[in-house]
């Protein structure tokens, strides 16, 4: 089989050439990862993402619509991340997509990829706080109950190329 009949992961074949292409291969592999350990019960969703959010109102998604309290990341839904992509998530489109597991997987994903200080940036406490709440809440609790500090899979090494 060519490697054009095996999209999307065609772009994977060549191997990393930079700091930055590590970086990135890093974060795809480690993401599907954590989210089959998750899936496969290995770490617990935590209760609070089952009580605090709501999984049946439906939410807003385009940006026009970033100050109606039903925006999806008002609602404290960070978004939708790829599985073949490191820095790309999507909107959540309809809130059948988003369960408490798959919600709780894209607060590791934010919290494997970006620092605190980013996702302030991102997300500005002022106008999301359920975002800065979960992503803390998060980060302490996958941090004291399975000993990982997912944000440090955002700095993880530094590769330097050799050729």
């Amino acid at each position: 089989m060519d490697q054009e009949g095996l999209s999307p992961y065609t772009k994977y074949f060549d191997l990393p050439k930079t700091p930055w292409e590590y970086k990135l291969r890093r974060g795809v592999i480690l993401q599907n990862i954590i989210s089959k350990i998750v899936q496969k019960g290995k770490i617990a969703v935590p209760a609070e993402f089952e009580e605090e959010f709501d999984y049946k109102t439906q939410i807003k998604y385009n940006s026009v619509d970033i100050d109606d309290p039903n925006y999806y990341v008002t609602r404290g839904f960070p978004g939708k991340f790829t599985e073949t992509s490191y820095l790309n998530f999507l909107n959540y489109m309809m809130i059948s997509d988003i369960t408490p597991e798959k919600n709780f997987i894209s607060y590791m994903h934010l919290g494997m990829r970006y620092s605190r200080d980013s996702v302030l940036i991102k997300y500005p406490q002022e106008k999301f706080p359920k975002i800065i709440q979960y992503y803390d809440f998060t980060m302490k609790y996958v941090k004291d109950n399975y000993g990982w500090d997912l944000t440090e899979m955002e700095k993880w090494p530094v590769v330097e190329n050799k050729n």
